[in-house]
């Protein structure tokens, strides 16, 4: 069926469209590799976790036994600042898939990128 699509000055798709909205959008079969690879793009990003609450992120971290070396983690950092800092998100904030202290710590715990994902996605699915 295909897609019209708008671009900017640089050339990037900046819209998709059924039917053309105005003169001078160019028409993309479905299987162009450009439109491919942006509809790849689009899904890869929306299926990547949200950000979840601190409770749940916490409860997550402790059903895989993983709150004392996060815990532990955050008790060695060695400027005060930071870690005081640290300490406080973590006992405050919303867990973030990007907090580069959660990626640091699951990395050395030995896990990966999937395994992160999988965690925020059952810890989205806890309710109280």
């Amino acid at each position: 069926m295909g897609v019209f699509v708008s671009r900017d000055g640089e050339n990037h798709i900046t819209g998709r469209f059924a039917c053309a909205q105005v003169e001078g959008q160019e028409y993309l079969a479905d299987d162009a590799p450009e439109l491919v690879a942006l509809l790849a793009a689009e899904a890869k990003a929306a299926a990547r976790p949200r950000p979840v609450t601190n409770f749940q992120g916490r409860t997550v971290l402790r059903l895989h036994d993983l709150f004392d070396p996060v815990q532990a983690a955050i008790t060695a950092i060695e400027d005060v600042m930071q870690r005081t800092i640290a300490q406080d998100a973590f006992e405050r904030g919303a867990f973030e898939v990007e907090s580069p202290l959660l990626n640091q710590v699951l990395t050395q715990l030995g896990h990966d990128e999937a395994f992160r994902d999988a965690l925020f996605v059952e810890a989205a699915a806890i309710s109280v």
